[in-house]
């Protein structure tokens, strides 16, 4: 039953199609369907850092220590990719809603964690946009934070989808 249901879900993103006496068959995603989504991410993640803004306890300076040992302390890239989805949940958390959160986690679950591995090239503009993100927080600027967090969340994405060959990866546009 639970596979049944899942499909079903998986109907309504669109990315299956049921058919008669046969079952379903996966349909994939287009590369503007890839797009789009990651421009959702960028718009449900900007909101959740306009909502934090005034609600985090993100401390500029320290925040700063932690993003230069990052950035200087001979991480792996898992392990940058590990902090970076710390930073970023505790900046979803702080959002304080749980559905805008709940839509988060899905959008971001076709996100591959290894991002950074793929494009080891984005760590600089991370890096910079991370430390723009920290001074929004400690000027209480909702709207630079917001689009600082579209811009970053969404870039990410697109980046992969042009990585991706054209095949059955994603449907053809």
């Amino acid at each position: 039953m639970r596979v049944q249901e899942a499909l079903f879900t998986l109907m309504d993103y669109g990315v299956v199609q049921l058919v008669a006496r046969r079952g379903v068959r996966i349909i994939g995603l287009s590369r503007a369907s890839r797009f789009d989504r990651d421009k959702v991410i960028g718009v449900l993640s900007g909101t959740a850092a306009r909502w934090a803004t005034p609600r985090t306890g993100i401390e500029p300076p320290a925040r700063r220590r932690d993003l230069e040992e990052i950035r200087l302390g001979g991480m792996s890239a898992d392990q940058r990719a590990q902090a970076t989805y710390r930073f970023h949940a505790e900046i979803n958390r702080g959002c304080g809603s749980p559905e805008l959160i709940h839509c988060l986690g899905l959008a971001n679950s076709s996100t591959p964690m290894d991002f950074g591995t793929r494009a080891p090239d984005h760590w600089a503009a991370t890096d910079r946009e991370h430390l723009d993100l920290i001074e929004a927080f400690g000027r209480g600027d909702q709207d630079d934070a917001a689009r600082i967090v579209e811009k970053h969340s969404a870039v990410p994405g697109i980046m992969m989808a042009e990585m991706l060959p054209s095949n059955d990866l994603l449907a053809d546009d």
